[in-house]
């Protein structure tokens, strides 16, 4: 509990930082999706499926800034409005990529940011609640 409060504390204290930090990471992950591979350092990809992992890691570091940035809204619907705008998001990066010549729309990349978005909050609300058993037990 002492841990969630001191977050949240940081939270509310550097709120616009947090908000500020989550819409440049949001552009960031537009820019990476919309590149072109071939632009890409070719050592970047140890082997076929690398980028499967590279999807569910961004949009993981992604949902949790969205946590936080919705958190500061209302703390009542902040999983929920982190999972739409996540979820949005996760589709519109991936739906671009068949407009650009170099990339190609995959289903398992688009599942990768879609379960990155997902577990994230899915252990988020179970870290809550499991804190909350504890110190009140």
């Amino acid at each position: 509990m002492r841990v969630r409060s001191f977050f949240i504390k940081l939270l509310e204290k550097y709120r616009i930082i947090w908000r500020l930090l989550t819409v440049l990471y949001g552009i960031l992950i537009l820019f990476l999706c919309t590149t072109g591979v071939e632009n890409l350092p070719k050592n970047m990809f140890f082997w076929d499926y690398i980028d499967i992992i590279y999807h569910f890691s961004g949009f993981c570091i992604f949902s949790f800034l969205l946590r936080g940035f919705f958190y500061t809204y209302n703390e009542d619907k902040s999983f929920k409005l982190t999972l739409l705008f996540g979820l949005i998001w996760a589709i519109i990066c991936e739906t671009l990529q068949i407009f650009i010549p170099t990339r190609s729309f995959t289903l398992s990349d688009l599942s990768a940011n879609c379960l990155g978005i997902i577990i994230v909050q899915i252990l988020l609300v179970r870290a809550k609640h499991s804190s909350q058993k504890i110190f009140t037990n």
